[in-house]
């Protein structure tokens, strides 16, 4: 044994950290193909912020390195939306584009979700980023008219233990549903109703010429 200040062992809260990162790290390499000299880099960053021989500022230090190259690795795939979008019927797409400047292939899931809208076809997409741009189009049916319908696009793993990125749009649905259709001629026919009945009275009350 050589003389020297003990080792110092994580504490619960960095381990848990760690732990964390680990589970992210993990997901993450699962959805990439191959085995990309970035990703084993990031393997490597994240090994090394468990070092025993680290006081609290440089593991603190080392972990801060460690999740700035992974934000930065993960900001090479981003969500491109419209932010407003205009419905004209019930029905229509929600046009998305994922774009990816990563070197590698990767694997993701796009999943829309509102209390809006509705998604015949369903509302995620498993989608192969093989490519810069990787344009998808998900068709929606508005269960309300109106100004300013959210709906939230997320993008993650296959496994989705991670987020990726998330964006929101905002539909502005012109479209009238049948009950509203039925509801304007019911009034139409009731105003009408009332027009003729209104006619045909001043018409009696109206005197007689001799």
């Amino acid at each position: 044994l050589q003389p020297g200040s003990a080792a110092t062992s994580l504490t619960a809260e960095e381990a848990q950290h760690i732990a964390l990162d680990r589970s992210d790290l993990s997901s993450f390499s699962a959805a990439v193909s191959g085995h990309p000299a970035s990703v084993t880099t990031l393997a490597d960053l994240l090994l090394a912020t468990e070092d025993q021989r680290f006081s609290a500022g440089q593991r603190a230090a080392a972990v801060t390195t460690y999740n700035r190259a992974f934000s930065a690795e993960l900001g090479l795939i981003t969500l491109a939306a419209e932010r407003t979008i205009t419905f004209t019927s019930r029905s229509a797409h929600i046009p998305v584009t994922v774009l990816s400047s990563a070197p590698f292939t990767v694997k993701v899931v796009l999943t829309l979700s509102s209390d809006k809208f509705s998604f015949p076809d369903g509302a995620t997409r498993t989608l192969t980023l093989s490519r810069q741009s990787t344009p998808v189009r998900v068709q929606a049916i508005s269960r309300t008219s109106g100004d300013r319908l959210p709906v939230v696009i997320t993008l993650t793993t296959p496994d989705g233990a991670l987020t990726i990125a998330t964006t929101g749009v905002t539909v502005h649905s012109t479209s009238i549903s049948i009950v509203g259709i039925a509801l304007t001629v019911l009034a139409g026919l009731v105003l009408l109703v009332w027009w003729v009945r209104t006619w045909r009275k001043g018409r009696r009350r109206r005197p007689r010429a001799h």
